[in-house]
């Protein structure tokens, strides 16, 4: 529903007391054109736009914090939410200059919002569905207003390294350009003092998710979830556990300082290569060597120790923080070092390590738990890789010259 706009010409009044915008929306009805001027991700451009866009940008926001309407009917928000006529006046009087100023006051601001209004229901009525949906498909800029975000950040303060994450929860009350902006909890709830429908909407999403986390719930319990609180890298893992609990809550999660997805983990490699023990055939045998590995590059013994060391939840290896499975990486580590005690001198057969490559669950990973699986990889090394890169592009395979006649 984004409405592409170039920005060029201000918007006017008419002296019947209509906005109009003659280049980007020509013959467009008042409340029309301010539904389709909030729709707009507008940082910059003629001060009347950014005027009329703030002022019932602002207002939407105001709707949309109230949750959903019963029966679909916005009139009781509207009332809730509209300006008084006091108010009006003096909005009226912060304008900017623009065309047909002497057309406008505060009577004439006020039948702006009624006809906002107007436009808003319909559109809403045509669209369908839930409210929170119908306002966050405005735009992309209105795509978490209203909602509640959970924030995970580094401490930068922590010195004793016990606490070296930030945990704080905010709402994002507006939209300001292309951006949305956020208020603390506590700060959003002052701002809702005394509404009690407004406050509700604004708490239910934690109450649901503090039914699923313990985080959350002894948070809420002890009202410490109104202020920034540092947690150890055990109770930032413990969060990373819970955010699929917490997006179905429909709560924004923010940790993209930390990670772009999710945090890196740390796997054991398997290396396979042609044993120097016999010819390449059937019945040759294949030498392995393990390591451990954060984005293909071997963790030193200083790091891999760490590791091992750690509690769980989240290490810092390498300048980033790490998911920490001491217990998985020990244990594959273990079987890995039983797996040669039993081959001795002997290596693994070629069928067998064919298999690991192609992560079939055969030969030595046949005992391994699904779940381990996944910290553990197979890869072919030295003359091995070059054989099987020769059978994957055979016409890269350089022939032997041919002896002269």
């Amino acid at each position: 529903m984004v409405t592409e706009f170039t920005h060029n010409s201000d918007l006017r009044i008419t002296p019947q007391g209509q906005l109009r915008d003659d280049e980007c929306l020509p013959g467009a009805d008042t409340g029309s054109l301010l539904l389709a001027l909030v729709q707009e991700q507008l940082s910059a451009g003629p001060p009347g736009r950014q005027y009329f866009h703030r002022l019932f940008s602002n207002y939407l926001r105001d709707i949309a914090a109230l949750g959903e309407p019963e029966g679909g009917d916005l009139g009781g928000f509207f009332q809730q939410c509209r300006p008084a006529v006091s108010e009006a006046a003096f909005l009226a009087l912060s304008a900017p200059p623009l065309m047909g100023m002497e057309y406008f006051n505060d009577d004439v601001l006020y039948a702006f919002y009624l006809r906002f209004e107007c436009a808003l229901q319909a559109a809403f009525a045509a669209a369908g569905g839930a409210f929170t949906d119908f306002i966050r498909s405005l735009s992309p800029a209105w795509r978490d207003v209203g909602k509640v975000a959970f924030h995970l950040a580094e401490n930068k303060g922590d010195t004793s390294g016990k606490c070296p994450f930030a945990f704080m929860v905010s709402f994002v009350h507006r939209v300001e350009g292309d951006k949305a902006k956020h208020l603390p909890l506590a700060a959003a709830l002052k701002a809702s003092a005394g509404q009690a429908q407004r406050l509700e909407a604004l708490l239910r999403p934690i109450q649901i998710a503090a039914e699923k986390s313990r985080l959350i719930r002894e948070l809420l319990e002890s009202r410490r979830i109104f202020q920034p609180v540092a947690w150890s890298s055990r109770e930032a893992f413990e969060f990373l556990q819970d955010i699929p609990a917490f997006e179905a809550a429909n709560i924004v999660i923010r940790i993209v300082n930390l990670w772009k997805k999710s945090p890196a983990r740390a796997k054991v490699k398997v290396s396979l290569d042609v044993s120097g023990k016999g010819l390449f055939g059937a019945g040759a045998l294949l030498d392995f060597s393990v390591s451990v590995s954060l984005g293909g590059e071997t963790l030193t013994g200083a790091e891999l120790a760490e590791l091992l060391s750690s509690q769980g939840g989240l290490v810092r290896l390498k300048g980033q923080w790490v998911l920490a499975e001491p217990e998985k990486i020990a244990a594959m580590l273990a079987q890995w070092q039983e797996a040669e005690r039993l081959s001795g001198q002997e290596g693994i057969s070629l069928t067998d390590g064919l298999r690991l490559l192609a992560g079939a669950e055969q030969g030595y990973r046949s005992s391994v738990n699904p779940d381990e699986s996944e910290v553990c990889t197979f890869e072919p090394s030295g003359e091995l890789r070059q054989l099987l890169q020769e059978l994957r592009h055979p016409a890269q395979i350089e022939l032997p010259e041919l002896p002269g006649n």
